[in-house]
């Protein structure tokens, strides 16, 4: 279904408060870097260092000619109340995003998974 302008930005804004690269955030994580010629691509992996972290781990892939970012991946998780809740965010530059998310209670788990798609223009 067709979604508003709104509803794109409420969604979208989950990825901007994932933003690892405010500077009290760097030291939490260890940087790898690797050129993947599989996927034309320099990925910038990053892994949280504390296990409190909300952000477990990022995947920045830049292309290689342009070096502006392809494909970004994040892995989250955090406890609220009885459940754990894990999200894995994707998002394709130019293309769509996606957010899927599991929660777990002692009830059973719930897989949630959201994409978002657009035409440009």
């Amino acid at each position: 279904s067709i979604i508003s302008k709104d509803q794109f930005k409420q969604l979208a804004t989950t990825f901007l408060t994932l933003d690892i690269s405010k500077q009290n955030q760097q030291q939490l994580y260890t940087e790898t870097i690797f050129h993947d010629l599989s996927t034309a691509s320099y990925t910038m992996n990053y892994k949280a260092s504390q296990p409190s972290s909300l952000v477990k781990s990022m995947d920045i892939l830049l292309d290689e000619q342009t070096k502006l970012a392809k494909r970004v991946f994040i892995v989250s998780e955090r406890q609220s109340a009885d459940s754990s809740i894990m999200e894995r965010h994707s998002w394709t530059t130019n293309k769509q995003f996606q957010i899927t998310r599991t929660v777990e209670t002692a009830k059973g788990r719930i897989n949630e998974t959201t994409t978002v798609y657009w035409i440009r223009k």
